[in-house]
């Protein structure tokens, strides 16, 4: 076989592979044609795949590499907790977090609060607490959302 007989070859099969290879449009698509034939063991795997592919939101679960703390305030100003993400394979977007005056207290007295994004800050979420609201020195975190890098 020639050189130019073997790039013939090479072009339709690879004219062959485009051609048969399904052109999904979103994450549903992609979960779909990539389980396709697949063992469900499989399906954590092709969720990260599609799941990065087309910058799906997800639930998440590392919850210690995330950091918080409380910036410097004047008095009767709010209080701004900072929490940061140092993992690697995510940046954070958003969660439920629930702050408490003490690590003592019940769980049922942890006020959740709202969360914001860090403009211009892939990893890090903002938290306003009032003035009027004790100061918040134990965090639990029930939910963390992100997407994979």
């Amino acid at each position: 076989m020639n050189v130019r007989t073997a790039v013939l070859v090479a072009a339709s099969l690879t004219l062959l592979t485009a051609w048969g290879e399904p052109q999904e449009t979103s994450y549903e698509e992609c979960m779909l044609n990539k389980m396709q034939g697949q063992h469900a063991q499989m399906q954590p795997i092709v969720d990260k795949l599609c799941s990065k592919k087309y910058q799906r939101e997800a639930l998440f679960y590392d919850y210690d590499m995330l950091k918080w703390t409380i910036g410097p305030r004047k008095p009767g100003t709010p209080f701004i907790v900072m929490i940061t993400y140092k993992g690697n394979e995510h940046t954070i977007t958003g969660g439920v977090f629930k702050f408490g005056a003490s690590c003592n207290e019940p769980m049922n007295q942890y006020k959740e609060y709202d969360v914001f994004p860090v403009q211009d800050a892939d990893d890090k979420l903002m938290v306003v607490i009032s003035a009027e609201e004790p100061s918040p020195n134990c965090m639990i975190t029930e939910k963390l959302f992100g997407k994979y890098r």
